[in-house]
């Protein structure tokens, strides 16, 4: 937590954070609910390259909270892939069910892309889009 007091961190300090967040999560849920996390991204080229810190956990954590399903199956696909200078996360999961739906705000996600647009104003691009019963963010 002491990186969130800093401007900038190592893009590899964020994607293990992330990496715990998500360990967690499989502690917590992971007997009920199918979690996959893959990075794809070498170590020297993540060390490289800074970002601003927590800017991603949102996105991580809200996946989590908005997939819960007795429905269908439940699920968090989380794939962060960094290219070239590029980095990509895309996240799809269950939608939840209309019962175990927890009300949101939609606080979080506009505080991400508001300091997407802050920070990096073009060089990013977010989406995030209902399909059925899945959500992806990308």
């Amino acid at each position: 937590m002491e990186n969130a007091n800093r401007d900038m961190i190592r893009l590899k300090e964020e994607v293990d954070f992330i990496a715990n967040y998500v360990a967690m999560e499989k502690e917590r849920v992971g007997k009920r609910c199918a979690i996959r996390y893959v990075l794809a991204g070498e170590d020297d080229e993540l060390n490289r390259y800074r970002i601003a810190p927590l800017l991603l956990i949102t996105l991580i954590e809200n996946a989590f909270k908005h997939s819960l399903t007795n429905e269908r199956r439940w699920y968090v696909d989380i794939f962060i892939t960094f290219s070239d200078g590029a980095l990509t996360v895309d996240i799809k999961n269950s939608l939840a069910d209309k019962l175990l739906k927890n009300n949101s705000t939609g606080l979080g996600l506009a505080n991400t892309r508001q300091r997407l647009a802050l920070l990096y104003p073009t060089q990013y691009k977010l989406h995030c889009a209902e399909m059925g019963h899945d959500y992806h963010t990308f």
